[in-house]
Formats: structure tokens, sequence, C-alpha cells
């Protein structure tokens, strides 16, 4: 099973490549059986998230990372933003495991 950062990822990007809404392509999702509808609260809270606040996100990537999210695919910019959303706004809430995922250890 895939992370659901990876997850999120995919949805994000479709919604903005075909221009869907987000409940649609989640809804679509857990028809298709792409993912377990227990992880709705966390990708609509997460995505919610990312969304409100991806001009920021794509700040923080040029400045502290140097990577320009426009010049990345599409799944590649929106996984970059969920990371950094979650570095920024959530490293406290972070488990340990996903602490040091995120670190490299």
């Amino acid at each position: 099973m895939e992370y659901v950062e990876v997850q999120l990822a995919k949805i994000l990007s479709r919604v903005e490549k075909y221009q869907l809404s987000l409940r649609g392509v989640i809804d679509d999702a857990l028809r298709n059986r792409i993912m377990d509808k227990s992880l709705i609260p966390v990708i609509l809270a997460m995505g919610l998230g990312v969304l409100r606040n991806y001009k920021l996100l794509d700040f923080i990537s040029m400045q502290a990372l140097g990577i320009k999210p426009s010049i990345l695919s599409t799944l590649k910019k929106w996984l970059l933003r969920i990371i950094v959303y979650e570095v920024k706004f959530r490293w406290n809430v972070l488990d340990e495991e996903k602490s040091r995922e995120l670190k490299g250890s």
C-alpha cells in the first residue's frame, strides 16, 4: 500500500491536470478501490491544508531547497508541496518513524 502522501499527490495532480473537484476525484478513487475509505479524513484534511498554502509551500521550496516546483512534473510538484507542508505545519505531530524518514536517517 502506498503512503498517504503519495496517494494525495496523485489525487491533487489529477485535480490540477483535469480541473476536477477534490471531492469528485476522491469519490472516483473510492469507487475504483484505489484507496481505502478510512483514509478520507486524512486525505481531505491534508489536501485542503496543502491547497490552502500552495504558494507559501512553493516559496519555501524555492528559498530553502532551491527547487522551483513549476519545472517539476505535476505529480512530483504536489509530492514536494505535501512534504514541505508536513515539515512546516505538522513536524511536531509527526510520529518518530516518519520524522526519521523525512530526515533521511
